[in-house]
């Protein structure tokens, strides 16, 4: 395959079809249409052979990324420069284990994507923190962001700059403890300047230590429709949502340490309040709800 030169569309589903790539596939450099690569280990199926597909354009799933063997292969895949990609994922077969949890790192903060980018999925990262470039305001236009199976990460990325960010999905992040301010917005970031202006949907899945989110600073999450916090068996304190004007859909499910949700502190924009297995929220809410929310006890 490696002679199909002019060749610009490899149009099927290699995830499940292929066991490896063909060989040395960089030299399909009009190739245009590429579903996915995996990353092998010999010198004619590593991640190098990305470098001179710079016309790769829509999805690009990167499996196999274990096999990535320095971050100059890494670097080398030069992925900043392949402007026509709109979504990228990024994931390993297994997580990693501690000793190799740096190099994992470095490989992950070479592979910066293109400005351009809508966006992104990082699965089963086994580093103990995401990469610079994800806290980076030059990433504008990216729409959508899942983190899965990130499992050694103690701190979620500073994403609140992100201007267009509609949909953020984290799950099984297991050793982030809290949901901090720097979560918002960076040390640097100017407090008056508003976080997740777009964010409309927000699902916090299967977070094992995760124990506090203290606060929503005013003007945060504006355009937020939709919020799930599911399976965080350690969690106690949530903020108000009060400011969150537009919130429609609130839903609590397996937190069983949660303390207390304010009915005062919800929106009367809400439309659905879910209360599962969290008996000692269920416990604290008022028998006698907030007018506008009587409908909703009837959910929990």
């Amino acid at each position: 395959m490696d002679r199909l030169t002019a060749l610009r569309h490899l149009d099927f589903d290699i995830i499940r079809q292929l066991d490896f790539m063909p060989a040395y596939l960089g030299n399909l450099r009009n190739l245009q249409t590429l579903s996915a690569f995996l990353v092998g280990r010999d010198d004619r199926r590593r991640i190098r052979e990305l470098k001179y597909l710079n016309y790769l354009g829509g999805a690009l799933r990167i499996f196999r990324l274990e096999n990535v063997l320095s971050k100059a292969d890494a670097e080398a895949v030069d992925l900043k420069n392949k402007k026509r990609l709109q979504r990228l994922d990024f994931r390993w077969t297994k997580l990693m284990g501690e000793k190799e949890n740096k190099m994992q790192e470095e490989i992950l903060d070479s592979l910066r994507p293109p400005t351009g980018l809508k966006e992104l999925q990082i699965l089963f990262y086994s580093g103990t923190k995401f990469p610079s470039w994800l806290s980076d305001t030059s990433i504008t236009d990216l729409v959508v962001i899942t983190l899965y199976k990130c499992a050694n990460c103690e701190h979620l990325p500073s994403l609140g700059r992100l201007p267009n960010l509609k949909f953020l999905s984290i799950v099984e992040v297991n050793e982030v403890k809290e949901i901090a301010p720097t979560f918002f917005r960076s040390l640097d970031h100017p407090k008056s300047l508003k976080a997740f202006p777009k964010l409309e949907i927000l699902e916090v899945d299967s977070m094992l230590h995760l124990k506090d989110w203290k606060e929503v600073q005013e003007g945060d999450l504006e355009s937020l429709i939709k919020l799930t916090m599911e399976s965080c068996p350690e969690l106690v304190t949530v903020p108000s949502f009060s400011g969150l004007k537009i919130l429609k859909y609130l839903e609590f499910n397996h937190c069983p340490e949660l303390l207390s949700l304010d009915c005062n502190a919800v929106p009367t924009s809400l439309e659905s309040l879910i209360i599962r297995d969290c008996p000692k929220l269920k416990e604290s809410w008022p028998k006698e709800g907030h007018q506008d929310l009587r409908e909703l006890e009837s959910c929990s």
